[in-house]
Order: structure tokens, then sequence, then C-alpha cells
């Protein structure tokens, strides 16, 4: 999926180049497929962490209702249409009582999911998996008390939000994240001899991920 995404950008890339150059079909191209780009990007979120799947399912309707409109397949405006299925899905998520998560402490794995809502998560204890979503929001999982397997991994997936992590100095980080119109950054400063460690998968769409000591 990536690799299509890529692939896309690059065709978009080409399309404004071409725009540049005064080519008058250039215009149309750009104008109605554009909002794909929101769709894939939806979409390649989801797929590196489908067990959360709210915040992706969003963009790839906010992709659609741009689609739809530049389009004309509806009579009526695509926002018409959009607004009310967000307010449902956003409250189904309040009722199902999965978003609005506070502090806590776990031990062994650890999920934290954020969705218009702030988590504050402290991991105790044996540590061998993650997994941990911010849509519109952010969490702080701490895994400085966690007692870590020798080879770890946690999923993250932030868009328009924020995800920090902080680690202890005896584990060595591996990012394998991609960022979509986002970032990730490693801030951690382990030790020499650090034995462990904490290989981070997943995505970051106009979000951030962070790791820290």
């Amino acid at each position: 999926m990536r690799n299509y995404f890529g692939l896309i950008i690059v065709l978009l890339g080409i399309a404004f180049l071409l725009q540049q150059l005064n080519v008058s079909w250039a215009d149309n191209i750009i104008n109605m497929w554009w909002p794909s780009v929101i769709i894939l990007a939806g979409v390649l979120s989801w797929s590196g962490n489908r067990r959360q799947w709210f915040g992706p399912m969003i963009i790839v309707f906010v992709g659609l209702a741009l689609l739809l409109d530049q389009l004309d397949v509806m009579t009526q405006s695509a926002w018409n249409f959009f607004w009310p299925l967000i307010i449902i899905f956003i409250g189904t998520k309040i009722f199902m009582g999965k978003s609005w998560e506070k502090k806590g402490t776990e031990t062994g794995g650890s999920s934290a999911n954020a969705t218009f809502s702030g988590v504050d998560r402290r991991v105790t204890g044996p540590f061998d998996r993650g997994n941990v979503s911010a849509w519109f929001g952010g969490v702080k999982l701490d895994l400085r008390d966690a007692q870590f397997a020798d080879s770890t991994t946690l999923n993250v997936s932030a868009g328009f939000g924020g995800i920090e992590v902080w680690v202890p100095k005896s584990v060595r980080i591996v990012t394998k994240i991609t960022p979509v119109m986002g970032g990730a950054e490693d801030k951690t400063h382990p030790d020499m001899n650090a034995g462990k460690t904490l290989t981070i998968t997943g995505s970051a769409m106009f979000g951030g991920v962070t790791v820290r000591n």
C-alpha cells in the first residue's frame, strides 16, 4: 500500500509540474483527483494498525466526500451527508465507551486509544507488545517501569494527533513508522550496553510520534 501511495504522490507532483508549464488538461486532473490522496492516506493508516479503524474511517469519508463533490456524482453536496455520518460515528464511539480513556496502569501488553480525547497510560511489569492510536487526540505511554522482553513491538497510529512514548535507557529504539504529512522523532539516548530492542511500526498522518527517555 505504501508503494501505491508513493506512486500517487509522484503522479500528483508531475501533474503540478505540468500545470506550471501551462498544460491545459493538468488542471482538470488536479481538481478532480486530488481527494484520492486523502482516501489512500486513510487506507494506509488503517492497514498499518487494523485494530484502530475509527480515525482512518473518518479520513476516508472526508476524501470520498471531496471526490464526489469534484466529480459531480451527487445532485446535492456530499458534505450534506458527510457531517451527519461523522456525528453518528462519534456518538457511537462515545456510547461504546472505548475512546474516552484517562489515566491507568497496565501489566503485560498495552493498548491505548484516544479519539477526540487524551490518554495517559503507564505500564509496569512484563511488556512484550502494544498498540496505540491517537486520532484528534493525544496519548502518553510511559514504559519506563516496564520489564521489556529482548525484542518488543509497538504499533502506533497517529492522525491529527500526537503519541508520546517514554522508555528506559536500557532499551534501543528501531522506528519503522510511515509518515504521511506527519513525522516521527526518536529523542532517546540509550545506554552503550542497551540489550533490549523496541521496534515501533505504524503510521503518522497529519500527526506525530515522539519517543523519549
